[in-house]
């Protein structure tokens, strides 16, 4: 007797059975186990990262791939529980499907090593492409350890989201200590383009008789310190020198030194940026004067009369017992003289200027005292300006009246 021929649908099972590897059937993604997603009728395991799907798709929490979600971020180098040096470059790879995405890293909140040990945030908008899904590797160059153990987190934001890695990694005892910053709460990114100071506030351990401050840019030449005064145990608002780029905060209390990390981004405009601070005990105020000399022409300019060699970016109201200016010159090529004037007399005025080219710290000229009360002028320096290059010289010149 003949075997009878199994019915078409049962024909149809067994084919899709062989196909899949006879995975359990489903209609939704809740049918099947932990760790798999409904594909076509039958449970699936297709990646475990957005690096295991084709180009376009991205690993989704079923682990099918699927269209774009927040992308993917992992460390390459160094790896997992390496040991590193005070100062160290890192590997990250990174794949998204967006025109931008913005990678962060910095110190993790899990284990953030040292308090007093500074970090400056990292932070940069990669490029991408909206249609397709690309996969770059970014360098990020001269990260600081954070004492014998800490992590660091990346984090990448992308307009479907964000996904974030965790780096642990073993480095040197850092030799800082003795306080806790309370103001910023924790290091951060600060459009250095808006904000001249920050606000700072700390503990301290223990009362110290000398205690000072000051900011440290990377790789440029440290602020002016400010004493805090003797038997010092917490303070609160109190304005630190800002500048353009990474920088540093540092806390020094009888030789004991705490940092806090400051990213101070802002746009860079290809010109020169100035800026003055001034304080006095009594209501006052000072403004720049600049002298501009550049294709064998020299004119001079204010925020009040900026002409076409200036251009006025922002004054605080004055008189008052603290006050701001900003100029910006549009120049590639010459000679800007940097003076300080009186535009409101009430006695001895201190005042700081800062001295920025194409979103990049130069330095700062003073503190230095001036004595508005009989009309004197302070001709703080120069910057001399060559094929977009600029190198700032300190002069320190007292006159009465306008310098030009």
């Amino acid at each position: 007797m003949s075997a009878r021929p199994a019915p078409l649908a049962v024909m149809v099972a067994l084919a899709a059975c062989c196909l899949h590897g006879c995975a359990p059937p489903c209609a939704l993604d809740g049918d099947c186990p932990d760790g798999s997603g409904c594909r076509e009728g039958f449970c699936a395991h297709e990646c475990a990262s957005d690096f295991d799907c084709p180009a376009g798709t991205d690993c989704g929490t079923n682990n099918l791939c699927g269209p774009p979600a927040a992308g993917e971020v992992l460390w390459q180098s160094p790896a997992p529980g390496a040991t590193v040096e005070a100062t160290f470059d890192a590997d990250l790879v990174v794949s998204f499907r967006a025109a931008t995405a913005t990678l962060t890293v910095e110190r993790s909140d899990v284990d953030g090593g040292d308090a007093c040990a500074p970090f400056v945030p990292y932070q940069r908008v990669l490029l991408g492409d909206a249609q397709q899904h690309l996969t770059q590797q970014v360098v990020v160059p001269e990260l600081r350890s954070l004492g014998e153990g800490f992590s660091l987190r990346a984090t990448l934001v992308t307009p479907a989201g964000e996904r974030a890695a965790e780096l642990p990694l073993v480095g040197p005892p850092s030799a800082v200590g003795g306080a806790r910053f309370t103001q910023p709460d924790h290091e951060r990114t600060i459009d250095a383009s808006l904000a001249l100071t920050v606000a700072v506030g700390a503990v301290l351990d223990q009362p110290a008789a000398v205690v000072s401050m000051w900011v440290e840019p990377q790789g440029g030449v440290p602020g002016p310190w400010t004493a805090l005064g003797a038997g010092v145990t917490s303070f609160d608002q109190q304005p630190v020198l800002l500048a353009h780029g990474p920088q540093v905060i540092w806390l020094d209390a009888d030789g004991a030194r705490c940092g806090l990390g400051i990213s101070g981004v802002g746009e860079s405009e290809p010109g020169l940026e100035l800026g003055l601070r001034y304080h006095a005990d009594e209501p006052s105020q000072l403004g720049m004067r600049l002298l501009v000399e550049s294709a064998g022409r020299a004119s001079a300019c204010d925020f009040r009369e900026p002409g076409t060699s200036c251009a006025a970016l922002r004054e605080t109201p004055g008189p008052d017992v603290v006050g701001e200016q900003v100029l910006y010159v549009p120049l590639s090529d010459g000679v800007v003289q940097i003076a300080a004037v009186p535009l409101a007399a009430a006695g001895y005025v201190t005042a700081v200027i800062r001295v920025s080219m194409a979103g990049e710290h130069l330095g700062w000229l003073g503190p230095f005292p001036v004595n508005s009360g009989v009309g004197e002028a302070w001709i703080a320096g120069q910057v001399v300006v060559d094929g977009g290059a600029a190198r700032l010289m300190r002069t320190d010149q007292v006159t009465v009246g306008a310098p030009w």
